[in-house]
C-alpha cells in the first residue's frame, strides 16, 4: 500500500510542477502552494480540476480552500481514494 501512496504523490507533485510551471524539485511535501511555489487561485483551482480528472474524485470547495501545501493535497486525495476503493462494491 505504500507504492500506491508514493506513487499518488509522485502524480500529484508532477500535476502541481506542470500547473505552475514548476521545477519538480521545487515541489516538496511542505512547499505552500501560494507562498512558496506562486500559486494564484485560480491556478489552484486548475490544480483542484486536474486532480479530480487524473484520480476520479471530487473535491468539495471548502476542502479545496484548506489544501495550503503539497503535503495537504496529496494526504487527501490518499484518503478520498483509500474511501472510494473501500465503499467500491465488487461486481
Amino acid at each position: 500500500m505504500a507504492d500506491i501512496d508514493i506513487t499518488t504523490a509522485n502524480r500529484i507533485k508532477s500535476i502541481i510542477a506542470d500547473q505552475l510551471g514548476v521545477s519538480p524539485e521545487e515541489v516538496i511535501d511542505n512547499a505552500r502552494l501560494a507562498d512558496d511555489l506562486g500559486a494564484d487561485s485560480l491556478e489552484i483551482a486548475q490544480i483542484v480540476i486536474v486532480i479530480e480528472e487524473e484520480f476520479g474524485i471530487e473535491v468539495q470547495n471548502d476542502v479545496a480552500e484548506n489544501l495550503v501545501t503539497v503535503a495537504d493535497a496529496i494526504d487527501f486525495v490518499n484518503a478520498a481514494v483509500k474511501e472510494q476503493g473501500s465503499s467500491a462494491k465488487p461486481a
